[in-house]
């Protein structure tokens, strides 16, 4: 089984960034700054912002199917 790296890790997350922005916005609830990316587990995809440090968590689609 190949190992993921670092950079394919962040590729993934990028690609999910930019899927994010076109469908549910990719900016705070509470301050409306700009989320980034903390990294994916499971099947949720968690984000933090950058203005005020609130924490988020989305759920990756169609992920555990």
């Amino acid at each position: 089984m190949p190992t993921a790296t670092l950079l394919d890790a962040r590729n993934d997350t990028e690609a999910l960034d930019e899927d994010h922005e076109d469908h549910e916005g990719n900016e705070c609830q509470l301050c409306g700054g700009p989320l980034v990316s903390l990294g994916i587990l499971g099947c949720q995809h968690h984000l933090r912002c950058r203005n005020c440090g609130m924490m988020f968590s989305r759920p990756l689609p169609n992920c555990g199917d």
